[in-house]
């Protein structure tokens, strides 16, 4: 089995917790296991479970509406996880 890290960074309510959730929303209907994690190492990156879920569509169109750029970039790493 192979681990793929995806980190999400950005300032303060910058919209990481949303775009982490589309992310991972994609990957799930793509068949993959997905784990969320916040920065501190804690399980879901919910404050309160369900509430990014309920607001995602909203959260969504403001990164838009603002002009948000997602930069995407990949890294390889050797196979003990090592840059």
């Amino acid at each position: 089995m192979s681990d793929i890290k995806i980190t999400v960074a950005g300032h303060v309510a910058s919209g990481k917790s949303a775009v982490a959730h589309v992310v991972a929303q994609a990957l799930q209907i793509a068949g993959l296991n997905v784990e969320l994690v916040d920065e501190n190492g804690c399980g879901v990156v919910d404050e309160v479970p369900g509430v990014i879920e309920s607001t995602l569509g909203s959260r969504v169109t403001s990164l838009a509406k603002r002009g948000t750029l997602v930069k995407v970039q990949t890294v390889q790493v050797n196979r003990t996880g090592v840059l």
